[in-house]
């Protein structure tokens, strides 16, 4: 079991292995320049309240289901897998929740919203991965330019997003093997878009 509170943490290696335990890096908490390898599920740790600077977040077990919005990201990068994560400032989460100059490049994204951020500083995973802004309220016209009965679907299927979200990055091969679309037929159709980046 891994607490953290009330600290500053600088240049160390962080292991969350633990998946008996809960594991939080929390309030107050403020970590420079350190490598944190999480190897448990989403239900065994929080950063809530944490801050992260220049660090490395390494999701050895697959992140699902889990929510960024309470704790402060800067220029950290992300490796690993991360599946419907949220990141990002939302005004119901409280006031701590922000990202800015992260990275994603090296990290296996699917579903993962971003909110009250500029999503221009932040360097997502390019194909086959695709980051669509504005998702909840781009979907239903890039819906009518759909002509697969299955690509208006998946188009659709982006105002269950939250309508607050500024940005959703999506696996295209996820998509391909849900909706049985090729996926050099999914980049043929979401390129011709300009809020999404490929």
């Amino acid at each position: 079991m891994l607490k953290i509170f009330d600290q500053e943490v600088v240049d160390q290696n962080i292991c969350i292995d633990d998946e008996k335990s809960f594991s939080v890096i929390g309030k107050h908490a403020v970590l420079r320049g350190c490598t944190i390898d999480c190897r448990v599920p989403a239900r065994a740790v929080s950063f809530d309240g944490a801050r992260l600077e220049d660090c490395r977040v390494i999701a050895k077990k697959t992140l699902k289901g889990f929510s960024w919005l309470r704790t402060r990201l800067i220029d950290t990068t992300f490796e690993g897998n991360f599946t419907e994560n949220e990141f990002g400032h939302l005004e119901s989460e409280g006031p701590n929740g922000h990202i800015e100059a992260c990275s994603f490049a090296s990290a296996n994204v699917d579903g993962c919203q971003f909110f009250g951020c500029d999503v221009d500083s932040l360097v997502l995973p390019g194909w086959p991965y695709l980051t669509i802004k504005n998702p909840f309220h781009e979907a239903d016209a890039m819906a009518s330019l759909a002509t697969m009965s299955d690509l208006r679907v998946i188009c659709k299927s982006f105002r269950y997003c939250d309508s607050n979200a500024v940005a959703m990055v999506n696996s295209a091969s996820t998509l391909e093997s849900e909706f049985g679309i090729p996926i050099e037929d999914l980049k043929t159709f979401f390129r011709q878009f300009d809020h999404v980046l490929l």
